[in-house]
């Protein structure tokens, strides 16, 4: 099952995912695994029941928690997946990805502060993460505070140079801080990467505008 989940053959994956269940159902795991296969598949309302099965037999584990909170974030149901990451939180306090994904949620419902405070939590335990850093940087620039998202964006970049969205965004950050020129040289290396994304292209007709290049 884990196999086939790995290949893509999710429909496969959740059939052996059932048999072995029948043979041992009260395994967390195998119930949490048959979950991430349903996610995988497109089928987050159906992951629901194997993490409560999990949250069940092990209502100690941290992951089963977790992963639903992932389930329910894609359903749309964001209040329901904040106090699943806060469980989780409580039984994993060491886990960075737990206040990264609490960070997400936070951020989609419009709470910055909060959603910075759950990335600057991930970043303490893992400072080598990048998709913490890049968050926080976004929601830096949501709230005007371009010259504290600038150096997340260019350590983030530094490590990840083929990212059209990070040239975007610093491009987007340096045009806040009104260095046009930098701001266009950024957006066009994210058309380069990315020649299809719109919302560059627009960026970098303002950042050429700002910098006095009409034509």
């Amino acid at each position: 099952a884990s196999a086939f989940d790995e290949l893509g053959d999710h429909g496969r994956a959740i059939a052996d995912f059932d048999s072995a269940i029948v043979l041992a159902p009260d395994d967390a795991v195998l119930h949490l695994n048959r979950g991430a296969a349903k996610i995988h598949d497109g089928r987050p309302a159906d992951a629901i029941a194997d993490y409560d099965a999990a949250i069940r037999i092990r209502p100690d584990w941290h992951l089963p928690y977790f992963n639903r909170a992932v389930a329910l974030t894609d359903l749309g149901q964001r209040a329901a997946a904040l106090k699943d990451y806060e469980r989780a939180i409580r039984l994993k306090p060491g886990d960075a990805w737990i206040y990264v994904g609490q960070g997400d949620v936070l951020a989609a419902s419009g709470d910055a502060a909060r959603a910075i405070d759950s990335y600057d939590k991930a970043l303490a335990l893992r400072p080598d993460l990048d998709d913490p850093r890049a968050k926080r940087a976004a929601v830096l620039l949501r709230l005007d505070r371009p010259a504290e998202a600038l150096p997340e964006f260019d350590r983030v970049l530094a490590a990840n140079p083929s990212e059209a969205r990070l040239w975007r965004a610093r491009g987007e950050a340096k045009f806040q801080l009104a260095h046009y020129a930098d701001a266009a040289a950024d957006l066009e290396q994210a058309l380069v990467l990315a020649p299809g994304d719109g919302a560059a292209r627009r960026a970098l007709a303002r950042a050429y505008l700002g910098a006095g290049d009409a034509a």
